[in-house]
């Protein structure tokens, strides 16, 4: 029986400036099981991102509380890795040097070379291990940007619009490489995007935020199996059930 991985529980934020608050997320609850693929879409400015820091830990919430496994999540930790929209690789160092940043001095060098050896070869980056960052195409980088994630062993991925600078070609090539890589791994992933086809060609859920403050409106089971047609009657027609819930 899958145990519950990640639990959001009643999930406040409030951000304070000088010339006022703003009110980002309320009463947020959901409950992500062990080893699922789940995305979080909804109109710009919902709360999609915040949500998605709190649960990495790099974001405090002003109410509630997010679990995994039970404990509290009270800042970032090895647990979690985070993917963000643009890889932030350093360019003075190689494919193998930026994934190996993560876990020096938390391993030993044998070890290190190791876990590098495997995160690059499951993202399909072996050859390209001695290759700098101007050398790599969008999708390459970002498949580094994976890599240097897995090295940290982390039971959840959180995804951040990790697809939305690509061109469409190369979106499409690496959602399938995610897939790939969710179902070798077992991880649980929890991405963010603005695109409901995205959503629905790699999840197994799909949770609906409501406009600011953001709380989840609805909560979809995705029927389709892998790998998903979107010229397909039931894709469409599920597309554009999402797409009314949001506006």
């Amino acid at each position: 029986m899958n145990k519950g991985l990640v639990e959001v529980r009643d999930v406040g934020k409030v951000f304070h400036s000088n010339w006022g608050s703003i009110e980002a997320l309320k009463e947020v609850n959901f409950r992500c099981n062990q080893s699922e693929f789940v995305s979080i879409v909804g109109a710009s400015g919902c709360g999609k991102t915040t949500l998605l820091r709190i649960i990495a830990g790099l974001e405090p919430p002003s109410d509630g509380e997010v679990l995994i496994d039970g404990e509290n999540i009270d800042g970032p930790g090895y647990g979690r890795a985070v993917v963000f929209q643009e890889p932030r690789l350093f360019p003075w160092l190689t494919v193998e040097k930026n994934t190996t940043l993560g876990i020096q001095g938390v391993e030993k060098q044998d070890e290190v070379k190791k876990i590098v050896a495997s995160s690059l070869q499951l993202v399909g980056l072996t050859q390209f291990s001695k290759a700098y960052p101007y050398e790599l195409s969008g999708g390459m980088a970002q498949r580094v940007s994976l890599a240097r994630a897995l090295t940290f062993k982390p039971k959840v991925f959180l995804m951040d619009e990790p697809f939305s600078a690509l061109d469409a070609q190369t979106r499409a090539r690496m959602q399938e490489e995610i897939i790939d890589l969710w179902q070798k791994t077992g991880k649980t992933v929890i991405l963010v995007t603005h695109d409901i086809e995205e959503a629905l060609t790699v999840s197994q859920k799909i949770m609906i935020m409501s406009p600011s403050p953001g709380t989840i409106k609805e909560v979809l089971e995705v029927p389709f199996a892998y790998p998903r047609n979107p010229d397909g009657l039931e894709f469409i027609n599920m597309r554009k059930t999402i797409l009314e819930a949001i506006r």
